[in-house]
C-alpha cells in the first residue's frame, strides 16, 4: 500500500480545539523536530502540522505521529491522564486509532514533564516505551483502548517522550537551537540567526494555520507541511542574504570618511530594517532592478565617482514611492552595488 493511500484512510481533524499557547508550543516543538530530522536524516522528509495529529512526520515510506501535551507545572502525567477522554478521544486512544497498518512506524506523546509510573528508573528516561510498563499499567491502557473499540495486540511502537520546553520564553531557546543547527548543518555562524528563525517560524505558522481540506498527501504536505528540500531552499536563500548583508555593512563602514558618525549609524540601523523586510520582497526587488538599470545606463558618469558620490547620484535617479526613509533608500543602493559586484 502506498503512503498516500495509507494517509487517505486516516481520520482527519482529530487535534481538536486548543488554547493559543498550546498551539504555539506545538508549533515551536515542530520547528525543533525539523532541525533534528534535518541533521539525522539525509533523505527527504516532511513534517505536517495539526491535521491528523499535532505533528506528523514522514520519511522512508513511514509515518510517525506526535501529540504534544504541555503542563505549566512540574507535576508529572499519569496513565489516568493519558486515557482520560477529551472530546471523544483520550490522548492514547487518538494515537492508537491511527495505527492502521505497518507504515505507521510510531505513535508518541510528547511532554515537558515526566510520566508517573511504577518503574522509577524507567520514569527518568527521556523516552519511555509503553510496552515496557508494568503489566497492570499496560492492562489499564489496553482495557481503555478495548472500551474505545480499538483492538491492539501489543503496545509496540508507542512512546512517551519527555522533551525540553521553555514555557515562559521558548523563542530564546529555539534561537539558540537555530544557531547550533546552522553550525551543524552548514558549518557557519550567522550574524543574524534570528532572521532565519523568524522566517522558518513564520512559514510554520502559516502552514499550521491552514484550515481547508486537502486532496491527498502531496497536497497536505504542500498546504500544511514542510519538506527537507524546502529547508534547503530557505537556508541557501537566507545564507546568501546574510552574505549580502555583511558585504553591504562593509560598504557602510567605508563611508565613514565622507559621512558623519550619525549618518553611518542611521545607515547601519536602516540596513537591519531592509533585511527584516526581506530582500526578496517584490518592493525591494523592483527597486534593485531600477537601481541596477540606473547604474548601467550611467556607467560612464559613475565610474569615476567615489562611493558616497555614487550613492547620492543614484539616489536622485530613482522614484522611491513606498520606501520613505532616506537611510533605507541609501542602504538599498549599497545593497544593489553589492549584488552587482557578486554577479
Amino acid at each position: 500500500m502506498s503512503l498516500d493511500t495509507t494517509y487517505s484512510i486516516l481520520p482527519k481533524d482529530l487535534s481538536g480545539s486548543r488554547t493559543k499557547n498550546r498551539f504555539r508550543q506545538e508549533m515551536l516543538w515542530g520547528i525543533s523536530k525539523i532541525y533534528d530530522l534535518y541533521l539525522e536524516n539525509p533523505d527527504d522528509f516532511f513534517v505536517i502540522f495539526d491535521y491528523v495529529c499535532d505533528i506528523e512526520v514522514g520519511f522512508n515510506d513511514t509515518l510517525h505521529f506526535y501529540q504534544v501535551k504541555i503542563k505549566d507545572t512540574s507535576s508529572p502525567f499519569s496513565i489516568s491522564d493519558l486515557i482520560r477522554k477529551k472530546s471523544g478521544h483520550s490522548y492514547l486512544s487518538l494515537l492508537f486509532s491511527l495505527k492502521v497498518n505497518n507504515q505507521i512506524k510510531s505513535i508518541n506523546v510528547v511532554s515537558n514533564t515526566k510520566l508517573s509510573i511504577k518503574n522509577t528508573i524507567l520514569q527518568n528516561s527521556e523516552i519511555i516505551p509503553f510496552e515496557s510498563l508494568e503489566d497492570d499499567e499496560k492492562k489499564k491502557i489496553e482495557d481503555h483502548l478495548k472500551a474505545k473499540s480499538i483492538l491492539v495486540t501489543d503496545l509496540k511502537d508507542s512512546f512517551f517522550i519527555r522533551s525540553d520546553f521553555c514555557i515562559n520564553n521558548p523563542d530564546t531557546l529555539l534561537i539558540g537551537k537555530t544557531v547550533e543547527f546552522l553550525e551543524n548543518a552548514k558549518g557557519i555562524k550567522l550574524s543574524e540567526p534570528k532572521l532565519i528563525y523568524n522566517y522558518i517560524k513564520g512559514l510554520v505558522d502559516r502552514k499550521a494555520s491552514y484550515e481547508l481540506n486537502t486532496i491527498d498527501l502531496n497536497d497536505t504536505i504542500d498546504k500544511k507541511g514542510i519538506k527537507r528540500s524546502e529547508i534547503d531552499n530557505i537556508l541557501n536563500n537566507l545564507l546568501g542574504a546574510d552574505r549580502y548583508r555583511e558585504k553591504t555593512l562593509s560598504k557602510i563602514e567605508a563611508l565613514n570618511g565622507d559621512y558623519n558618525y550619525g549618518e553611518v549609524l542611521l545607515l547601519k540601523t536602516a540596513l537591519s530594517r531592509v533585511f527584516k523586510y526581506g530582500i526578496t520582497s517584490k518592493t525591494i526587488e523592483a527597486l534593485i532592478l531600477d537601481i541596477s538599470n540606473c547604474i548601467n545606463d550611467n556607467e560612464s558618469t559613475i565610474q569615476d565617482l567615489k562611493l558616497s558620490e555614487i550613492v547620492e547620484y543614484v539616489y536622485n535617479c530613482i522614484e522611491w514611492d513606498i520606501i520613505k526613509d532616506k537611510s533605507e533608500r541609501k542602504c538599498i543602493i549599497l545593497l544593489t552595488l553589492t549584488k552587482m559586484e557578486s554577479v
